[in-house]
């Protein structure tokens, strides 16, 4: 679990709003549950998947199908 917004992943993961840091890593964020489910349904390869405490309990299902480390 992370505690911190000033962790070096949730930075990380922060900088992927720059698309130069888009471009250079080739990654980019999904958010929201729905756009999780529709990448998960194309097959999309998912690096790592953030949950709130909350979203854990409302969509365990997201976390059963997605074979990423969760946070």
């Amino acid at each position: 679990m992370i505690s911190s917004p000033r962790s070096p992943r949730v930075r990380a993961v922060a900088q992927l709003k720059q698309r130069t840091a888009r471009s250079q890593t080739g990654l980019f964020v999904l958010e929201g549950p729905q756009a999780l489910r529709d990448a998960l349904a194309a097959g999309a390869a998912i690096d790592e998947v953030f949950f709130t405490a909350s979203g854990v309990e409302r969509h365990p299902d997201l976390i059963e199908r997605s074979d990423a480390p969760t946070t």
